[in-house]
Parts: C-alpha cells; sequence; structure tokens
C-alpha cells in the first residue's frame, strides 16, 4: 500500500464523506432542537412514527434502514418519555410502536427548531444546492440499498483482486 492510496480513501470514501457530512449535518439540527431537549435523532424518530401509523419494530427498522438493536434503544428512550407507546401484542414475538398525544405535541413544539436548522442548511447550500443534494441521497437510498444484504446483517466479503 503506498501513501497515495491514503490520500484516494481519505478523498474519494463514501463511506467516510457521508459520515463526515452527517456529523456534521447533525449538530446543527441537534442545537437547534436543544430547546425541546431532543436531540435529531429522536425528532426524526418521532415524526417517522407519526407518519406511518402504528406498525412493528422490524417494518419501521426497514423503513428506517436502521439496525433492529440501535432502533429499539433509541424507541425504549423515547417510551420512557412517554413520546411512544410500544406493546406486545402477538404474545411477546412481535413488538410495535405508536405516537401517543404527547409525542405529537413535542413533534409540534419541536417544528419551529427543525425549521430553523433546516432553513439554516439550506442557507449554506442554495436553493438549486438543497434540492440537488436531496435528490442526489434520495437516489442513494433506493441505489446503495439494492446491495444490502436482505435481512440488514453484514456480510463478509473478499476484496477484489488488483
Amino acid at each position: 500500500m503506498e501513501e497515495s492510496d491514503f490520500d484516494v480513501v481519505a478523498d474519494t470514501c463514501m463511506a467516510l464523506r457521508s459520515r463526515m457530512v452527517a456529523r456534521k449535518i447533525t449538530r446543527v439540527y441537534d442545537q437547534a432542537l436543544v430547546p425541546c431537549g431532543l436531540k435529531v435523532t429522536q425528532f426524526t424518530l418521532l415524526v417517522s412514527i407519526a407518519q406511518a401509523g402504528r406498525q412493528s419494530i422490524s417494518e419501521l427498522a426497514d423503513l428506517l434502514a436502521m439496525e433492529r438493536t440501535t432502533l429499539s434503544r433509541n424507541l425504549k428512550l423515547l417510551a420512557q418519555r412517554g413520546l411512544i407507546e410500544l406493546d406486545d401484542t402477538d404474545k411477546g414475538r412481535t413488538r410495535h410502536v405508536a405516537i401517543t398525544a404527547q409525542g405529537r405535541s413535542m413533534i409540534g413544539k419541536a417544528l419551529p427548531y427543525w425549521r430553523k436548522a433546516q432553513k439554516s442548511i439550506a442557507d449554506d447550500l442554495g436553493d438549486n444546492g438543497f434540492a440537488d443534494s436531496l435528490r442526489g441521497l434520495n437516489r442513494l437510498i433506493v441505489k446503495v440499498g439494492a446491495h444490502e444484504p436482505s435481512n440488514g446483517a453484514p456480510t463478509a466479503a473478499t476484496p477484489p483482486a488488483e
């Protein structure tokens, strides 16, 4: 491996770049949502639950492209705050999640702060840059998702031949 390989990875790795951008964007939204006591991950999870309606944790994990265990940890925190309810309707086999009235109220309280963060990022990118970025991200969600294993578990990969 040569020094130039390090530069190629540092400059072109989609995983590295997307994680860097995600962390920066997350900080903007998290800072804006401080008055509500929510992180952007919690806010978007509440919105997703409200939008999708009552569904299983597995269905929600698939919808959000999240690992089920990560999602379960986040749901537990929201349930402890009374923002969602988790129930076992199938004799413990499947847990379902639904938004509560308190959760809907929290979304209403947080929405103006989310809009402030959204506007800040849109202003930074400009109208075309913001719209282009969203289109690109949506395309990545669809295209990259086609390469994931069906159960969301990581797979062992053989390095390509050089």
